[in-house]
């Protein structure tokens, strides 16, 4: 039995129509080309941002795993055991802090014995050589090859500072090597700042055996996290595995929170969300006015038998072909556009090494997928009036006026879009955030005043901001200090570790009321975790903070450290008079309006501990009070509670020479690459800055 098909005819409607609606078809295809270049632009810089910042997180030791477990060689017998291992390799520490070489000033380069598998699972590929087969042989990166300017690599003779023993008996010893090979650094976006050199597991049984005693890092692959939650599982499963296995510790470069992607993906999508409503009512308008145009023809159609279906059919043919031609042009534009305002952004920012562009095929799935989206969307109201309006009203359809109003709304919608995303790519302005974050043109500081040492605290010498004030490019140096209590470690299960600067203080009045609520503040507690406030707070014996700053820079520091409540008495602060306070609760998540809080003008008297445990007490005023931190500040308060000026600093703690914390430096003009080099050669003679 035969039957009818009216396929050819619809497509023969559809042909004849596309053709003799030129004017339309160019201006629709332009409205849907510009709608997804928009879309695909935002995609690729918004994709090219996050996968840019996931990149800075992936550049850290371990760069093929999701993280690490602390443990013993049972330990990794262990985790190799469990089915959500993939693989587990341990990376022995044979250094019992980083090598202290001149050449490695400001970089943390690590001398580790590896598992054999650790090199081909972390992307460690030798360019040369081969790697090290006895404890005198190791295999360095080509960037420490570069940095150190070997002509001949293989077969060169490094003598490395290794520090050999544990805790107080650990000392710095020059020892001889011979570079086997060298390999493609995988880390090589942080190869200023970090590096590692190779050796076998022997090197510690035959030099330092002290460091068989501590855990080592297990470099781990999972292979159950969830690839919808985007990583933000690690840890969690990290935890998992390391309770099974007895380990130490864990540690992760994926610490992102669900909250914190959806954070960062969310501006992306809102924006999207604006680039589809305006869109939405741009092509919406063409598709009406077109329709309007023809509404005649389709009460025609529709005298002559033509059903809804069939229209519906007429229209869509066309919806597709200036909606794939439309669609492939804003494609490749926004991708292109995107790629140009992407590392341009990210180049100013601290990010801009670990830019990517992001995959081609994603971008364009999402870029087609969302536009052909809004494009049926735009397009569903004018099939609707099209296929089902009747010969008689076809007739008499006059188009409403009110519709003028969306073709204004969506031009306006256009606008918003071409300027939000003008002030998003050129508004980053690098002078105006050095000028509003940093105070001097250069800084050094100690780096137990913020974080934790692996090795006894060494001060940094009181010769070199001296050294720093004689050259002769630099106008002027300021030194900051920081209290340091004795003894300043803990034992840990990785071993012991030197605690960042604090001193040990009493206090009374709102302060005492201040810190013995944070005591008691179980909010504060899982905030901040237990830093043993209670028995602080049961002896009056607090571990803070004290710094001394110049009174000349103060306001310049309160200016870089946020929002203060109060206003300073240059005078009082200067004399000694007065302090002022930074709270703890650096996060702000119990406010300042809780009873007892500290206020400017609260009157307090402290009592400062020296190593002995001899202390000295002093009546002041609290002059500000930090109400709100800043996170991107550059100041010298650090972990700075209690902030004094440095001459009341030097009366409290005879010993200040011994407590540099900050070096503030300023030079005639912008520093040049050499005069860089000139500072960090002074630098270089002290291995704590």
């Amino acid at each position: 039995m035969f039957q009818n098909s009216d396929k050819e005819v619809l497509k023969e409607l559809a042909r004849d129509n596309y053709i003799s609606h030129k004017s339309r078809n160019r201006i629709a295809i332009l409205a849907i080309a510009l709608t997804t270049l928009l879309i695909t632009a935002v995609w690729t810089v918004g994709i090219g941002m996050i996968s840019t910042i996931g990149n800075y997180g992936e550049s850290a030791p371990g760069p093929g795993c999701e993280g690490n477990i602390n443990g013993t060689e049972e330990t990794r017998q262990r985790l190799e055991e469990l089915p959500q291992i993939q693989w587990a390799d341990m990376a022995r520490e044979c250094s019992g802090a980083g090598l202290h070489n001149r050449e490695f000033a400001g970089m943390d380069v690590r001398l580790l014995a590896p598992d054999k598998g650790y090199f081909g699972h972390n992307f460690v590929e030798l360019i040369e050589g081969r790697f090290a087969q006895s404890a005198d042989e190791i295999v360095i990166s080509d960037t420490m090859a570069e940095r150190l300017g070997l002509q001949t690599v293989i077969g060169s003779q490094l003598e490395l500072l290794v520090m050999i023993g544990a805790d107080e008996k650990m000392v710095e010893t020059p020892m001889t090597f011979t570079v086997t090979g060298y390999y493609k650094n995988p880390l090589i976006n942080i190869s200023k700042v970090y590096d590692e050199i190779y050796t076998v597991p022997e090197f510690i049984t035959q030099y330092n055996p002290a460091m068989d005693q501590r855990p080592h890092k297990i470099y781990v692959k999972l292979n159950n996290l969830n690839p919808l939650l985007m990583k933000t599982d690690v840890m969690d499963k990290l935890q998992e595995a390391n309770d099974l296995a007895g380990g130490t510790g864990t540690g992760t470069k994926n610490t992102s929170s669900m909250s914190n992607m959806l954070f960062s993906v969310g501006p992306a999508i809102l924006f999207v969300l604006f680039i589809g409503m305006s869109g939405y009512f741009l092509i919406y308008n063409v598709f009406y006015i077109s329709v309007s145009s023809d509404i005649r023809w389709f009460g025609m159609m529709k005298t002559i038998g033509t059903t809804a279906r069939q229209l519906k059919a007429v229209l869509m043919q066309q919806i597709r072909r200036l909606a794939v031609i439309g669609i492939l042009i804003g494609i490749v534009l926004g991708y292109l556009v995107g790629n140009l305002i992407g590392p341009g952004v990210m180049r100013q920012t601290m990010y801009g090494m670990f830019y990517k562009a992001p995959n081609v095929l994603a971008v364009f799935l999402l870029g087609a997928g969302f536009s052909w989206f809004t494009v049926y969307v735009s397009a569903l109201k004018s099939l609707k009036l099209a296929c089902h309006i009747s010969p008689v009203e076809a007739a008499r359809f006059a188009p409403k006026k009110k519709k003028n109003m969306f073709t204004i709304l969506s031009f306006a919608l256009s606008g918003m879009i071409f300027l939000v995303s003008c002030n998003a790519a050129l508004g980053f302005s690098i002078d105006h955030m050095v000028e509003r974050y940093n105070m001097k043109d250069a800084r050094i500081f100690h780096k137990g005043f913020s974080w934790s040492l692996e090795e006894p605290y060494q001060p940094v010498s009181a010769e070199l901001p001296e050294k720093i004030a004689a050259l002769p490019f630099v106008t002027n140096v300021d030194v900051a200090y920081q209290a340091r209590l004795m003894p300043d470690y803990e034992e840990t299960t990785m071993g012991r570790i030197y605690w960042p600067s604090l001193a040990q203080v009493s206090l009374d009045g709102a302060l005492k009321k201040e810190m013995e609520f944070f005591a008691g503040s179980e909010e504060f507690m899982s905030t901040y975790g237990d830093t043993g406030l209670l028995d602080q707070a049961e002896n009056n014996r607090w571990k803070l903070g004290v710094k001394g700053i110049p009174a000349d820079l103060i306001r310049q520091e309160l200016a870089c450290e946020g929002v203060f409540e109060g206003t300073l008495d240059l005078e009082k602060f200067k004399t000694g008079e007065g302090i002022v306070w930074a709270s703890p609760d650096s996060q702000e998540i119990l406010g300042r309006d809780f009873e007892g809080s500290v206020h400017p003008g609260d009157k307090t008297t402290i009592g400062f501990y020296d190593a002995q445990g001899n202390c000295i007490e002093k009546e002041v005023t609290i002059l500000a009070v930090r109400a709100k931190s800043e996170i991107y500040g550059s100041g010298d308060f650090g972990v700075g509670n209690i902030i004094l000026s440095d001459t009341l600093f030097k009366e409290l703690y005879p010993d200040y020479e011994q407590r540099i914390s900050n070096i503030q430096i300023d030079t005639e003009e912008e520093i040049t690459e050499e005069q860089n080099q000139q500072i960090n050669s002074l630098m270089a003679e002290e291995y704590n800055t």
